[in-house]
Formats: C-alpha cells, structure tokens, sequence
C-alpha cells in the first residue's frame, strides 16, 4: 500500500478530519435602483429623514452553506445617486443597519453597520457617497440568517420627487470547511 493512503487510513481510524480555510476579500452586494421616496416641503418641521429596506439573500453572491462562515465583515458602502446633476450634498447624515429575518421577527435590534454624517466644511460631494467602514464592522449573525435586510436612513434637505440610487455594501468573509 502506498505511504499517503497509509497515512490518510491512519488520520480517519483516529478521528482526525482535516479542515481548510479560506478568504473571500472582496464580495460586493449591490442593488440597483433602490428608490427613495420624495419629502414635501410641506410636511417637513425640520431636516426630513427616509427610511429604507434594502433586502437581499447573501446565497445571490456567494454559495456556501451558511454554516461555512467564521466571519462576514463590511468594510465600505459607496451609495451613488441616480439623479441627473446629482449632488448628495443634500444629505446631511446616512445611517446604515443590517438584520437577518429570524432577528427581525423575533424583535431584535439590527447591527449598525454606518453612521455617517456630512462634514459642515464640504460644499459638495457629488453624486457619490464612498464611505469607509473602519474599524470593519461583524455582520455575521444577519449573514446567516437570510434573507438579509439594510435598512438606509438618509436624513437633509431631501428632494421632494422621488428619486432612486445604487447601494453597493464590499464585504470580505472568512469561510471554513
């Protein structure tokens, strides 16, 4: 018998399992066209906040068993307006959570994931928002259990029509087998 089948025999008789692991450094999630309701001057008493559901299922992007991931962290959300002549400089604060379904039905809190707030020096941004996340933030308990849902507050001087924009969160993972 040949020394590597020998040795495979050997590990399995005495309940060693050999086990791997691996990164995914860079998995983006991105929607496209996620519209974003307008706000009336007349209903606002100050700045106007919106909030919206982004909901997605992390098997459309990668396709492991849920239990195969040590870690899911995001490390960036870039958030582009599609608006002709954008300019985001309207947005004041964005505020970005994630929860998983089994959390959300059963009342808990979702991860904050963001909280950005526009600094008051910037006269313009531009039609994109690229926002790092740092330190990386854990989103692993609402990665596993899908389908997963961001909710984005975006809160400023708002247009009053409604308009749409990309969300792009970049995440990287840790898997193990």
């Amino acid at each position: 018998m040949r020394p590597a089948v020998v040795m495979a025999l050997a590990l399995a008789a005495s309940g060693c399992a050999l086990s791997a692991e691996g990164e995914l450094p860079d998995v983006e999630v991105t929607r496209h066209g996620v519209a974003i309701p307008g706000v009336p001057l007349e209903l606002r008493v100050a700045d106007a906040v919106v909030s919206v559901p982004v909901t997605f299922d992390p098997g459309d992007y990668v396709s492991l068993d849920p239990t195969a991931y040590r870690s899911v962290a995001v490390g960036r959300l870039t958030f582009t307006a599609n608006i002709t002549g954008a300019d985001l400089s309207f947005v004041r604060t964005l505020r970005m959570t994630i929860t998983g379904a089994k959390a959300a039905a059963a009342g808990r809190a979702p991860l904050e994931v963001l909280r950005y707030q526009r600094p008051a020096s910037t006269a313009v941004i531009g039609p994109v928002l690229d926002l790092p996340v740092s330190p990386r933030v854990e989103i692993l308990p609402a990665w596993t259990d899908p389908p997963c849902v961001i909710t984005l507050e975006v809160q400023g001087d708002l247009p009053e029509d409604s308009w749409t924009a990309d969300v792009a969160v970049h995440l990287s993972a840790t898997v193990g087998l």
